[in-house]
């Protein structure tokens, strides 16, 4: 679906080339299913393309310039703070803001940061942590990461997915 997902990635690279829609009756799998895109329409898609197919033959063209974009709201970044929202949450409890280490450095913080009242490292790794300890991370994709290790930080700070804080 062209639900604007893919905008993060096309944003990272350049922006994008060439969009195609998956719509070949000899690529997508029928009946589709109504919440089995990826098992009915990408992974044929994928497999196809691995084995050498033409990207042309998947389906048509599509005009980049009307592809939707996700909007990710950035930070609001001061001297000494950071007002930030949590963009993810994964299955461990971390929480993802939409702060980069780059805020992090424009706002003045560094090595410890203001969460919820208390002081806690900004660390390279979870075991840098203490068990069941509080800290902020810089995560695999760039953004600042609330993190307990061997706990769950969503829980301990009461955040979910759009919830705001403030990094000091």
């Amino acid at each position: 679906p062209d639900n604007g997902l893919l905008s993060l990635a096309w944003a990272v690279l350049g922006g994008a080339e060439a969009a195609y829609e998956i719509s070949s009756p000899g690529i997508v799998l029928h009946p589709v299913s109504n919440t089995f895109h990826g098992r009915d329409v990408f992974a044929p898609a994928a497999a196809h393309l691995a084995m050498g197919t033409p990207l042309e033959t998947i389906g048509s063209r599509l005009d980049t310039e009307h592809l939707q974009v996700l909007e990710v709201h950035g930070p609001m970044v001061a001297p000494g703070a950071i007002g930030a929202r949590v963009i993810g949450v994964d299955g461990f409890g971390n929480v993802q803001l939409n702060v980069t280490r780059e805020h992090l450095a424009d706002a003045g913080i560094e090595g410890t940061v203001g969460v919820a009242g208390s002081r806690v490292p900004l660390v390279e790794t979870f075991t840098d942590l203490p068990e069941h300890a509080l800290g902020v991370i810089v995560d695999s994709q760039g953004f600042v990461a609330l993190v307990v290790n061997k706990g769950s930080a969503a829980e301990m700070l009461r955040l979910g997915e759009g919830s705001t804080l403030v990094l000091e």
